[in-house]
């Protein structure tokens, strides 16, 4: 299945894809015109994405193997080539090649249709001589070629892979190889660093256990046509019914005001019905009021597992399930 997506993604979103669709194993996929990509992996670039497997594997939360060594442009980094035959003296790619024969007794080599007459025997163009058997007086070549800008006859030709991308040439002494990886994930320690870094996922895994749909980071249209996006929107089968945001601005109250106003406004241009607005530490009393006045439940708490225990309460009795044992 192809999961690639033209959203910017955070590493912790990667996270928890991977947790969420059960991901524990990572390989290239070959994809004609792009070239190599790993699709379980939700950003467009091979580079991106190689940066946060790698990271996974620093982290111990994978472990890795070499799956395939390609050919890279070192322009575009793509992984698609035509190749070339050209003159190993020339350059020139105006090559063809067909067998050859090369005459002992006088040394000329040429293509076997010049030595051959009508009549079956084998004459060589240039002394006339005819060709008795192989070994006795001249050899096969069962490949050769022959270049028509220089005229030489060669027994190897010399491959140049032109990128079909950007079109840069690149011939086997000055190749560039990348090494591609499989990955093994460990979904345990997935979860584990998932937790550890923010402690909101673990409402959005809690919520899921209980059959009710939740979206972290999740963009709603308000009625000015733009965008709202907050931190996690809580649904049941036919509306966003909860829409909730962090506040965690302990040290500057400019800040926390201008978070507190623009929750606000978000909330009033979707028509939010239920709205919940967390605050790490504690709002002063006049954004308090403020949000009273807008119909917005405010949770403080002195640290976010705090906050998170609160909110899972709260929800669990607007949806009459005990979220801390599903």
């Amino acid at each position: 299945m192809n999961r690639i997506t033209n959203h910017r993604k955070t590493f912790l979103d990667i996270l928890i894809e991977l947790k969420e669709n059960q991901i524990t194993s990572i390989v290239p996929t070959f994809r004609p015109l792009v070239g190599y990509l790993y699709n379980d992996i939700s950003v467009e670039n091979l580079e991106s994405q190689i940066n946060i497997l790698e990271e996974l594997y620093r982290l111990g939360i994978c472990y890795r193997e070499i799956k395939v060594s390609t050919l890279q442009c070192e322009i575009c980094q793509c992984n698609e080539f035509i190749p070339h035959l050209s003159c190993s003296l020339c350059s020139s790619t105006q090559i063809i090649k067909h067998t050859g024969i090369k005459h002992d007794i006088c040394g000329t080599t040429n293509f076997k249709d010049k030595y051959l007459r009508f009549n079956g025997d084998l004459i060589c163009p240039k002394c006339n001589l005819k060709l008795n058997a192989v070994g006795v007086d001249y050899s096969v070549i069962e490949t050769l070629y022959k270049c028509l800008r220089c005229k030489s006859f060669v027994s190897e030709g010399r491959w140049i892979n032109r990128c079909r991308r950007c079109m840069n040439t690149t011939s086997k002494n000055n190749i560039q190889l990348l090494e591609l990886f499989g990955y093994v994930v460990d979904l345990d320690k997935v979860t584990e660093f998932i937790q550890s870094h923010d402690l909101l996922l673990y409402v959005d895994y809690a919520l899921k256990k209980a059959n009710i749909k939740s979206t972290l980071k999740h963009s709603i249209k308000g009625i000015s046509k733009l965008d709202h996006t907050f931190s996690i929107v809580v649904s049941n089968n036919s509306s966003h019914n909860i829409v909730i945001d962090i506040i965690n601005f302990e040290n500057n109250s400019d800040m926390t005001k201008f978070n507190v106003l623009n929750f606000v406004t978000k909330c009033s241009d979707i028509k939010a019905i239920q709205k919940i607005l967390i605050s790490i530490p504690s709002l002063n009393e006049e954004l308090r009021t403020l949000c009273f006045n807008h119909g917005i439940t405010v949770l403080m708490a002195k640290d976010k597992e705090e906050a998170v225990f609160e909110l899972i309460k709260m929800i669990s009795n607007v949806f009459m399930v005990n979220l801390h044992e599903s």
